[in-house]
């Protein structure tokens, strides 16, 4: 009798044990998703699947890996499902979701296509071969995106070493490749293997008619961070840099890595001499280890590389873009570029939108009484070439709630520097447009990201004033003069109420269409303006002395003075700041922390399950802002430190951090 009660126990404490474990625990994945049609912007996409987990997270990402739209959904009797709608207005291509918790996700792709148009019984081949996007998977290329800009430069940490580019043809018919291999519209390319300093990409389109045109960009993979050893020499620097033809820019500093010029059609090749600040030092000139022969160049950008070795093995690369001018065409015409312009002893105008500055000279040039830019003498260091174009097709442009004050305007240049001071543009609005509680500002496209950014500007009359560095498109809209909170993309996000909070206190804006866009990510520029708006710091900051000052956008600049002379910033070794860069979370940590006043020091972990990837340098402050509160880890237990910042998670940090403050 004993036994079998004995036996009895032993089979319901089995039963019990086995309870225990899922039934799915067998599975072969905790999420599966269903495959989903192609859709047309404006469509419905429906995400369902399987899972054995509580709730999933899906993300769906653009074909540019943007995020498009994010949630957390229960799972009910090991189903899900989820939708949404594409925008009308969002681009066309593959779209990747996915879904579940930390290493526990699925993945599915579908295609965005857009409406089949009738054929032309009589087509005639296109000759587009424009760009109409492209982004890089590390770094954010400068300056922003415009198709008619075919030189950008970009900077990555040293420790990517490789890349992928992904661009977008204008025209579907058009092809592409990147560095000699082929690779389709919106897609990325094949890993590109970067050196240590420049790297030069070169993606050339070919029109469906033949026509082509390459867009080049140059990516600088910063030194290594790891301090040299031995008692041997680590001068690795150049004391002079000279060219056969034209003539390097900026003027030649041994700290300064990267140089342009500009030759004519004319020059096919040309040779470079350089001079070794350390005579133990040996040097490499595109992989030659002697003062260079004759470099062939190609039409368009040329990247020569110089890569100096010290005695004690640490390596510099200095590099030089030369651009070799088109062939002149056949047709006349004089320097003048336009045959409305004139020119005076010191000013050149002109009242057609097209103009053409030497160097030495300022500049005016107007197009139909609507908009006029003013170009000082010294803000350009090689001939300025520009155009002002009033921009027709504006529907991918905007939305059905922005109100246009003026027509949207493209303005170029010849060169992809920004300009070293200042210049004035002075739109002409239509007053009607704007109404009782509304007001005239100006924004740029970010060609990247494809928003508006508010720039501002001065009223005088039906005439709006604004000074910027760089050249884009631009327009006035008319915008609530007082913001509005009642944004249209953020109704039940984990951070509405903290957006609403951070736009009320003046710390962030939203956008003239009425969104807030919360999951686009935050520039380092970006992120010291919100900063700034957060800590209200009074005077004007200390002058900025970066190596690419002039990349910080006017907007932006107060905020990053006030942010240096606070010690909140301090820049890269390089001396370079990039505004433009993605800011990450271990250097939000930094800036929040110092902003805070606390320790930023070296500390011998976090609690973290993915401690070993938050770097050195950021681990005092990650620790610190851990423990306060003010930035909380993701998933499991993860700090996530490649994460870049999106504009709900700046905010919801900034918010934290004023309320340490107060304290």
């Amino acid at each position: 009798m004993k036994l079998r009660k004995f036996s009895i126990w032993v089979l319901i404490i089995t039963v019990l044990c086995m309870s225990l474990v899922p039934i799915t625990a067998a599975a072969d994945s905790a999420v599966t998703l269903n495959a989903i049609p192609t859709v047309q912007p404006g469509g419905t996409v429906t995400i369902a699947g399987a899972s054995t987990l509580n709730e999933v997270l899906i993300k769906v990402l653009r074909p540019g890996n943007s995020t498009v739209f994010y949630n957390i959904v229960k799972v009910t009797n090991g189903q899900f499902s989820d939708s949404f709608s594409i925008g009308s207005n969002e681009p066309t291509g593959t779209y990747t979701i996915i879904a579940g918790q930390a290493d526990q996700v699925a993945s599915q792709s579908f295609v965005v296509e857009g409406p089949t148009k009738p054929t032309d019984p009589t087509p005639t081949p296109s000759s587009n071969a424009d760009l109409s996007g492209l982004t890089l998977s590390n770094g954010t290329i400068s300056p922003a995106f415009a198709s008619g800009t075919t030189s950008y430069s970009a900077d990555v940490a040293n420790d990517v070493s490789n890349m992928t580019v992904t661009a977008t043809v204008s025209d579907s018919k058009a092809t592409m490749e990147v560095n000699g291999a082929a690779v389709a519209s919106g897609q990325a390319s094949g890993a590109i293997s970067l050196n240590v300093g420049a790297n030069l990409i070169n993606i050339e389109v070919t029109a469906e008619n033949g026509a082509q045109k390459t867009y080049s960009v140059a990516v600088t993979r910063e030194q290594s961070s790891t301090p040299p050893t031995g008692n041997k020499s680590s001068n690795a620097d150049l004391s002079g840099l000279t060219l056969s033809s034209g003539t390097i820019s900026p003027v030649f500093a041994s700290g300064t890595t990267s140089y342009s010029a500009d030759v004519a059609n004319d020059v096919s090749n040309m040779t470079v001499t350089a001079t070794l600040s350390d005579s133990k030092a040996t040097m490499k000139v595109n992989g030659a280890a002697v003062a260079s022969g004759a470099i062939s160049l190609n039409v368009g950008a040329n990247l020569i590389n110089i890569v100096v070795t010290a005695e004690n093995g640490t390596q510099k690369t200095y590099s030089v873009t030369v651009t070799r001018a088109s062939a002149p065409s056949s047709g006349g015409g004089g320097r003048g570029g336009s045959s409305g312009s004139t020119s005076s002893s010191d000013t050149v105008t002109s009242t057609d939108g097209k103009l053409t500055i030497p160097v030495g000279k300022s500049g005016e040039v107007s197009l139909n009484d609507m908009v006029k830019i003013v170009i000082p003498a010294d803000a350009f260091s090689k001939e300025l070439q520009l155009t002002i174009e009033k921009v027709v097709d504006t529907q991918k442009l905007i939305t059905i709630k922005d109100v246009l004050a003026s027509p949207i305007y493209e303005i170029l240049k010849n060169f992809s520097e920004n300009f070293s001071k200042e210049i004035t543009i002075i739109f002409t609005f239509d007053p009607k447009s704007v109404k009782g509680n509304q007001k005239p500002s100006v924004f740029y496209y970010d060609e990247t990201k494809q928003i508006w950014v508010e720039v501002g500007g001065v009223v005088n009359g039906n005439t709006i004033t604004i000074q910027v560095s760089h050249f884009t498109k631009y327009a006035v809209f008319a915008i609530d003069a007082k913001q509005t909170i009642n944004f249209n993309d953020i109704s039940g996000h984990w951070a509405e109420a903290n957006i609403k909070q951070a736009v009320s206190a003046g710390i962030v804006s939203g956008y003239p269409d009425g969104t807030f866009k919360p999951n686009t990510t935050v520039t380092r520029a970006e992120f010291a303006v919100m900063l700034m708006n957060a800590l209200k710091p009074e005077g004007e900051g200390a002058a900025l002395k970066f190596e690419d000052a002039a990349r910080i956008g006017t907007w932006a600049q107060k905020a990053v003075s006030q942010a240096l002379q606070a010690g909140i910033i301090s820049g890269y070794e390089d001396g370079s700041f990039r505004p433009d860069a993605e800011i990450t979370r271990p250097e939000m940590a930094v800036m929040i922390a110092k902003a805070l006043g606390q320790s930023i020091e070296a500390t011998a972990g976090t609690s973290f399950t993915d401690d070993k990837d938050i770097p050195t340098w950021a681990k005092g402050a990650v620790a610190a802002m851990n423990k306060l509160g003010v930035i909380e880890g993701k998933g499991v237990n993860q700090f996530a430190p490649g994460d870049k910042t999106t504009r709900a998670e700046a905010v919801t940090v900034l918010l934290k951090m004023l309320a340490q403050k107060s304290k």
